[in-house]
């Protein structure tokens, strides 16, 4: 007896990624990144209110490019969670509820996040 080849499940090679789907998941990797930078949050609070020398090995890195990269990243992703979640309200509430609206706000969300990405950038490398 010979098993009939079953079709894979869901079929994902008929599905096309979509600008909003797209848009959702990076609201939820986002979320994940800026929970894990929790402990260089902290870590930067406490040497902060420290010493003066735990301090100043703060603002060093702050200075470094490893520390100008991990600003610019968490500021990124807090934005960008910013504007989704604003845009996951308003559609929660009814006001974008349509296909067209949604992925028209979706759009406006990412150009509003990509300009904040190139000011950051310019802000953080003068």
């Amino acid at each position: 007896m010979q098993r009939k080849s079953m079709p894979l499940s869901p079929r994902l090679s008929i599905y096309r990624l979509h600008l909003v789907t797209l848009a959702s998941g990076a609201h939820r990797i986002s979320g994940l990144v800026l929970l894990l930078f929790v402990p260089l949050y902290l870590w930067l609070l406490l040497n902060l209110t420290g010493s003066p020398e735990d301090f100043q090995h703060s603002v060093d890195f702050l200075r470094s490019y490893m520390g100008r990269v991990s600003l610019w990243m968490v500021g990124m992703a807090l934005i960008y969670h910013l504007l989704n979640g604003v845009r996951f309200l308003c559609i929660d509430v009814g006001w974008a509820d349509g296909r067209d609206v949604m992925r028209l706000g979706a759009r406006v969300m990412l150009g509003i996040a990509a300009v904040s990405a190139v000011l950051m950038g310019v802000l953080l490398w003068p």
